[in-house]
């Protein structure tokens, strides 16, 4: 059996576990009212059935649900920037990485809010290796700060407080999140299910969330790699050896779809991660 090896979360107040991120902490669907006198019973949950216009009867909520955080060390993790984070009005921003189809920016936000807090510095990631990035790249990124920089402005954080977040600093950011942030997914299933998963992806509409891991991220790319990041039950990044290895061997992750054939995976990894990759599967062509 291969050994699972998990690591205690460096970043663990950085991670988002799910899109957009657990942010509002509201009572469950269902409470518990506990008398001595009476038996305990469950309060109806807040919905009710209904006809809708087009597909027939459909439950609709009777009241606000909003989204709960998903634990208690969950939520004990958010108190460093769920202040900070609130009292800010996001409208244009989540619209701009909801329309633009991105999700890293929000992982600079959480960022962002974490160092006006307090709880980060803001190099926390000046030791990841940033992407490298196109002229057109930097320009997009651009508009993405301009929102982030104004959601702040009007909720009234002080220009001193906010000297971090320059330009500069956003993009940076950004880089080293592009090419360093892993895709969070749940894994379930079969042993062949764990490898087709990938540890890190350019693209990750399927995830689960998407989070920073400091140890982790120092692991190397092979498209015939010895090691695998997974997650089993929640956001901790566990790592799976896939053969056995040998002492002082370096561990190696695959970054993209091992699937995917030569001309694919250099065409990826160029693109998603900036570099050529010279392993020994590819060396042969395959």
């Amino acid at each position: 059996m291969s050994r699972l090896v998990r690591y205690s979360r460096y970043l663990s107040r950085f991670k988002t576990p799910h899109f957009p991120g657990c942010q509002h902490s509201t009572p469950p669907f269902s409470t518990t009212t506990v008398d001595y006198n009476k038996p305990s019973r469950l309060d109806p949950p807040p919905i009710r059935v209904a006809l809708t216009e087009s597909a027939g009867r459909g439950v609709f909520a009777t009241r606000k649900i909003g989204v709960a955080f998903c634990s208690q060390e969950c939520k004990e993790n958010a108190k460093v920037f769920y202040e900070v984070e609130t009292n800010a009005d996001w409208l244009a921003f989540d619209d701009y990485c909801r329309n633009k189809g991105l999700k890293y920016p929000l992982l600079v936000k959480r960022l962002a809010c974490m160092v006006i807090s307090g709880a980060a510095s803001a190099e926390s990631l000046d030791i990841l290796q940033p992407s490298n990035l196109s002229h057109e790249m930097v320009l997009e990124m651009e508009e993405g700060y301009g929102l982030l920089k104004r959601g702040f402005a009007m909720a009234n954080i002080s220009d001193e407080q906010m000297a971090f977040l320059t330009k500069k600093w956003y993009i940076s950011v950004l880089a080293r999140i592009r090419i360093n942030a892993f895709r969070i997914e749940l894994a379930v299933g079969s042993y062949e299910d764990l490898l087709s998963s990938a540890s890190a992806c350019i693209e990750a509409e399927a995830a689960v969330g998407n989070a920073v891991y400091m140890l982790p991220s120092l692991y190397n790319h092979d498209c015939d790699p010895n090691a695998h990041i997974v997650w089993i039950d929640n956001a901790d990044a566990q790592l799976k050896a896939l053969c056995d290895v040998e002492e002082d061997e370096e561990l190696r992750i695959c970054y993209i779809d091992v699937s995917m054939d030569h001309d694919a995976r250099q065409s990826f990894l160029l693109q998603g991660f900036g570099f050529k990759c010279n392993c020994l599967r590819c060396s042969s062509g395959d």
